[in-house]
């Protein structure tokens, strides 16, 4: 049984091995991408490690560091962010724009806790603002997280 497992193990690999190579000839890389998040640019060796080991970059950033006072926008760190991302020729998701996980908020948001109408229009400024701002540069978002808090 022990030596049917080694085989049948080996087989599938050899299987896959062969479906891949079949795959990349006849179609090209894989349409995949593969990113880890980063919300701060990566520089020198660094980010010549996340290009060897990614073809796509993930940029976070917490509207509270975007927007710490109410409508004043500091967009400095996701700039660079994404024009590095961008200049390795990475294309570049964004995400979450809103998170509601404990520390997330900008805290002048608190003032509207009772005022969810309020909240969400704010939310959606901020979200407009974003999308604006990089629309040129970014083809997929992730608007949100977090909701499932309290």
């Amino acid at each position: 049984l022990e030596q049917a497992h080694q085989l049948a193990a080996a087989l599938v690999g050899e299987y896959v091995d062969q479906m891949c190579a079949t795959r990349h000839h006849t179609g090209g890389p894989l349409p995949t991408r593969f990113a880890a998040r980063f919300g701060r640019a990566p520089r020198g060796p660094e980010f010549d490690l996340y290009c060897g080991a990614f073809n796509a970059a993930s940029v976070a950033f917490r509207w509270r560091d975007v927007e710490p006072n109410e409508t004043h926008y500091d967009w400095t760190e996701a700039d660079s962010a994404v024009a590095t991302a961008r200049a390795a020729g990475l294309p570049v998701t964004i995400g979450p724009l809103i998170d509601l996980a404990p520390g997330m908020l900008p805290p002048w948001a608190a003032r509207f806790e009772s005022d969810l109408p309020g909240l969400a229009a704010f939310m959606c400024d901020y979200v407009e603002t974003a999308v604006t701002r990089y629309r040129g540069d970014v083809r997929r978002w992730i608007v949100c997280a977090g909701f499932n808090q309290a």
